[in-house]
């Protein structure tokens, strides 16, 4: 009898590879834990430096402090679901919990940020109602802040929700 590969072509069986050691999973998932932690942290510092000192009644302030703080939430989402990723691969339940607990809470603090924004868009559209040029900027940011403020926190809600889920696929 003839080789089955030499009649239709097939390549040769090759050998298996031997797969890395678990030392090697459990480093890079530790590498990309404290990553994620070290972005998060730096992120929502950032974030929350840019309300300090606190103007809540500061029309102009609130307004701008909300844009910034969106603008700059993407380091602290990457953050904490890098570490949220890595908890959950190695194992880190209270490191999971304790960032479903913070997205959770990012969360809602995005959403009553974006109230906020809106409250005041009024404000800022009468002050430059015979200026087209500064009303189209408020506008341009209307539009952004609520795009973020929508897909920021319908992000992070599903972030939370699948990392409660069950680790071998089971649905919960």
């Amino acid at each position: 009898m003839t080789p089955r590969g030499v009649l239709i072509n097939e390549p040769p069986p090759r050998p298996q590879e031997p797969r890395p050691p678990a030392e090697d999973f459990r480093l890079g998932w530790s590498l990309v834990w404290v990553m994620g932690w070290l972005f998060a942290v730096v992120g929502l510092l950032n974030t929350v430096l840019i309300w300090i000192p606190l103007r809540f009644s500061s029309p102009e302030y609130e307004f701008t402090s909300v844009a910034a703080s969106l603008d700059g939430l993407p380091l602290a989402l990457m953050g904490m679901t890098l570490a949220l990723a890595a908890s959950r691969a190695s194992g880190r339940v209270k490191s999971a919990t304790a960032l479903i607990v913070l997205l959770l809470v990012v969360t809602l603090l995005v959403v009553v940020g974006g109230v906020l924004y809106w409250l005041n868009v009024p404000l800022a559209l009468n002050a430059l109602k015979n200026q087209p040029v500064p009303r189209l900027g408020i506008v341009k940011s209307v539009i952004k802040v609520t795009a973020q403020v929508v897909l920021y926190s319908a992000a992070m809600l599903t972030f939370a929700r699948m990392a409660t889920r069950k680790q071998l696929g089971g649905a919960t």
